[in-house]
């Protein structure tokens, strides 16, 4: 199975072969109907994004739910998002959730600042600030733009965290370093305004 597993992945990446998303699906078909985790989460991204293969939510679902029910980190985190955006013939918020934790708790930065997200919300789960600002430090550490945003308003006002200005100052200018101005520049209103320095606050805003 690993075997063919990596056929479709040399396929895809055009890896000693020649680029082939047809190939890439026939191989990755093959190695998922056999029960490589690996090869069944890529079935279902091949399939959710039409890639060698017709299109089909229900079908990229279904192989994204074998390979999650299997421990498949990545595959976790497409499942969530599937019953996230609705394309799931089945599954609930909360079910999203706990997909996104674990597949958070295995490591992924973009599952990591999903469960933050759902944490703060109170979306799918209770709200529990602190919780989230756990998981958003983890995703800014493997470099979650959004998630250095959405710690910088916790340490702007002490939610969840201990109120500290300057690491909120500090969180935000990585955001605008990392080219997302607009929400940089909101997050350094905010914490300018939580301050009191609402000249600053007002200039960002303006920005």
């Amino acid at each position: 199975v690993y075997a063919t597993t990596m056929i479709s992945l040399r396929y895809e990446k055009g890896l000693g072969v020649k680029r082939n998303l047809l190939q890439a699906a026939y191989w990755a078909k093959e190695a998922a109907e056999r029960g490589d985790a690996n090869a069944q989460n890529r079935l279902g991204t091949y399939l959710q994004r039409g890639w060698g293969t017709p299109s089909n939510s229900v079908e990229a679902v279904k192989w994204f739910r074998k390979a999650a029910e299997k421990g498949h980190g990545g595959a976790q985190y497409n499942l969530g998002m599937r019953i996230e955006e609705g394309r799931a013939t089945t599954g609930s918020i909360a079910e999203a959730a706990e997909w996104f934790r674990k597949s958070a708790e295995k490591g992924l930065k973009d599952a990591q600042y999903k469960i933050g997200e759902y944490l703060e919300e109170g979306r799918g789960t209770k709200k529990d600030i602190p919780e989230a600002a756990k998981w958003f430090r983890k995703a800014a550490d493997q470099g979650v733009l959004h998630a250095f945003y959405r710690l910088g308003r916790f340490y702007s006002d002490g939610r969840g965290v201990e109120q500290d200005l300057q690491e909120a100052f500090k969180l935000q200018q990585a955001v605008l370093d990392g080219g997302c101005e607009k929400h940089g520049a909101g997050g350094m209103a905010y914490a300018h305004e939580m301050n009191g320095d609402y000249e600053a606050a007002l200039t960002w805003y303006l920005t």
